[in-house]
């Protein structure tokens, strides 16, 4: 949701490229190509290696997004950027995610601690975009209340939500190991 401006002062200021949050996976990608086009790796076996394939057994999600821990479209979409042969991105985003989920909160619970509300709504900013940019939305859903509740420093509900948070990324976790497992 950046402004026009941002990214013309981008452009001007000698960048090659611009791309504004929040971040979608399809124009990052076209970005990469663009700027940095590699040859294509060498063909190997996977047990998901086509679209098609991958569209066969994980079909997009029907049901509402918001009444599941994962929105399996986002999934999808990654997958379809997979170019033939090349490395499984849904499993790299998935364990990159998870790497850098734990140092993130230890942070956000230091904040909580401290009660330092502008440092827990910017970071549960960041991670309400990153869970959501892997299709983990239960996840994305509870930071963006906690980032809520430390820009209004309304720390009444934090308690619950960091609960609830802690359930969701167990049963997200788990959900997404099997998500990898499946590719």
């Amino acid at each position: 949701h950046a402004l026009k401006e941002e990214r013309s002062h981008c452009l001007s200021s000698g960048m090659d490229d611009y791309i504004s949050k929040p971040i979608k996976p399809e124009v990052l990608f076209s970005t990469l190509r663009r700027w940095a086009p590699v040859a294509p790796p060498p063909k190997k076996e996977s047990s998901t290696s086509t679209i098609a394939e991958y569209t066969e057994a994980h079909p997009p999600a029907t049901a509402s997004a918001s009444e599941s821990l994962i929105d399996h479209t986002v999934l999808y979409n990654l997958q379809k950027l997979r170019q033939p042969g090349g490395p499984n991105i849904v499993k790299e985003f998935i364990d990159l995610f998870f790497v850098d989920l734990g140092p993130k909160m230890t942070e956000l619970q230091n904040c909580i601690k401290e009660h330092d509300g502008k440092r827990l709504g910017k970071i549960a900013h960041t991670l309400k975009g990153s869970s959501g940019s892997i299709g983990a939305v239960a996840m994305s859903r509870t930071f963006a209340d906690l980032e809520a509740s430390g820009k209004n420093s309304d720390w009444s509900n934090v308690p619950h939500l960091q609960a609830r948070l802690d359930r969701e990324i167990e049963l997200t976790r788990e959900a997404m190991e099997a998500e990898k497992e499946d590719k």
